[in-house]
């Protein structure tokens, strides 16, 4: 009887055991939550704002082991040190090895951006700075402003605004600046620790990294008057990409049989060449000028012609020589990798359809010499209709226009047999058809726009999409402007101060001190709908 007791006892004892072992699951720990705190200042050596500093080495701790992260690009040092100081880090500690001899008297900015970071997370320290003085006091002035793109206003990040003390014209090319800061994602900077005095302001997209302004590589904003600070302090500039004065060239080669593409560094006004080699004269060879700000295109006519040796100049003065290979290599095919694309023809339709107030477009490699109208044929709706009108764009001979009023809801076709068109060289077209829709008018908007409290003499009003793209333009003669016939879709409308009247934006030019033409923006998208008349009150 005891024997069962004692097996009894131990049964019970198991079991419970056995239960408490099963309620004891075990839990992979969580690892608690994701550290998102930045590291944070603690101490350094010296102490932050310090003054009379004569020492070439800074050490920081912070609260955490931290990683720099592009040191080179985030770490700005303001008044700009030669050689820019060595940034390093180990654990906790970041050390700065300064130049060994620094300007006496003088505030020292280091903005360290995004440059430091926790090591696990990658949590940065945003706007860190570190401010000393070599001499007794701390420059506490600050100047603030905002950079925007002079064409359509938009904002970009680190773009330099920097502060010279030497009020020349000619400083941004000569030297760096005495101050600097970048600008945030709104186009927003400020320039802290400034000692009072007179400066000249100025903007600069760098992309030449050097501080120092390149013409045609970098782009430019500058601040018409000197500045007195502390009287001064808030600015706003535009930023353009400035002509070149003295066009250089950039390329120069065949780009298709019996052409060469030439492009420069700028419009040349007044383009001429010279032929040095006698496989081809002078005489057998045509330009086209100003096809674009930047770019030429001459025209030979010698099929035996194995190179073109040439003098390039803008009136007197000398672009470059050029030497151009005009025969292909043998293709690894056997063929002589050529093929006469004179005759090719390329319409303005971005699609099947052809807006109601638009006109046809045909644009031509080469210019065009004779047309054929017996070998070109209209059809509406498959019926051949009369007569067609066609007419060179400019000068150029490479562009016509079909002058014939598109009726709305119809299928047109246009056939052109080979021979239509003869260009320079004497090539043909091939049979080309060009078909394309019109919608009914039911399927477009209309909008009208009013403006008030405005001069509107030389100003242009524009309809653009959100990719500042021109839809349509229109010189303001009234006060109140319809644009019809309008693609449902969003707008925006963008007003320009054509102040010389060319009927076109023009950027600025520091070398005469020309500012940017000024251009405006609506503040509400028009949002354009099928059958819709919108109509909005322009308030400036």
């Amino acid at each position: 009887m005891r024997i069962l007791k004692k097996i009894s006892s131990l049964s019970i004892l198991i079991y419970l055991l056995a239960l408490l072992t099963s309620c004891a699951i075990r839990v992979v720990p969580s690892g608690g939550t994701k550290d998102a705190a930045p590291p944070a200042y603690v101490k350094s050596l010296p102490a932050n704002y310090a003054t009379n500093f004569t020492g070439n080495e800074i050490e920081i701790v912070f609260d955490e082991n931290i990683v720099l992260s592009q040191a080179d690009r985030q770490v700005i040092v303001s008044p700009i040190m030669q050689p820019k100081p060595e940034v390093s880090s180990r654990r906790n500690r970041l050390k700065l090895k300064l130049p060994e001899s620094l300007t006496p008297n003088t505030t020292y900015t280091i903005n360290f951006g995004n440059a430091i970071t926790d090591l696990h997370e990658g949590n940065a320290y945003g706007g860190f700075q570190f401010v000393f003085s070599t001499g007794s006091i701390i420059d506490s002035l600050k100047f603030s402003g905002t950079i925007l793109h002079a064409s359509d206003l938009h904002a970009e990040k680190s773009v330099l605004a920097m502060l010279y003390s030497d009020t020349d014209d000619s400083c941004i090319y000569k030297h760096e600046p005495d101050y600097y800061s970048l600008t945030d994602e709104s186009g927003n900077f400020t320039i802290k620790n400034i000692r009072p005095g007179t400066y000249k302001l100025f903007g600069m997209k760098d992309v030449s990294n050097n501080l120092m302004f390149e013409k045609g590589a970098d782009m430019i904003a500058f601040n018409t008057q000197s500045l007195q600070i502390p009287r001064d302090s808030m600015a706003t500039m535009l930023m353009f990409n400035e002509r070149d004065y003295f066009p250089k060239l950039k390329s120069a080669k065949k780009d298709l049989k019996g052409r060469i593409k030439i492009i420069t560094s700028a419009a040349v006004p007044d383009f001429d060449f010279d032929v040095l080699n006698k496989s081809i004269s002078k005489e057998k060879c045509t330009i086209i000028k100003n096809l674009g700000n930047d770019t030429l295109f001459l025209f030979y006519n010698d099929s035996m012609a194995d190179s073109l040796n040439m003098v390039l100049r803008n009136g007197s003065l000398l672009l470059d020589t050029v030497f151009i290979e005009l025969k292909s290599k043998r293709s690894a095919s056997g063929g002589r990798g050529e093929t006469a694309l004179g005759g090719s023809i390329i319409s303005n339709l971005s699609g099947n359809f052809l807006d109601l107030g638009k006109l046809l477009h045909l644009n031509f490699q080469f210019p065009v010499q004779t047309i054929d109208s017996s070998k070109i044929t209209l059809r509406i709706d498959s019926i051949a209709t009369s007569p067609i009108v066609l007419t060179f764009a400019n000068e150029h001979r490479m562009q016509l226009v079909m002058n014939h009023n598109m009726l709305p809801g119809k299928r047109y076709e246009l056939s052109l047999l080979p021979g239509a068109f003869t260009d320079l060289l004497g090539n043909k077209n091939d049979t080309t058809i060009i078909t394309w829709n019109t919608r009914e008018p039911r399927y477009y908007g209309t909008f009208t726009v009013t403006v008030s409290n405005l001069d509107i003499n030389n100003k242009i009003i524009q309809l653009v999409t959100e990719k500042d793209e021109v839809v349509a333009a229109q010189k303001l003669n009234s006060t109140k402007i319809e644009f019809n016939n309008l693609e449902p879709m969003l707008y925006r409308v963008k007003l320009i101060d054509d102040n010389n009247g060319n009927g076109i934006f023009d950027s600025g030019m520091y070398y005469t001190k020309r500012q940017p033409e000024r251009v405006h923006y609506f503040p509400k998208t028009i949002n354009i709908r099928s059958n819709w008349d919108v109509s909005e009150e322009w308030k400036f």
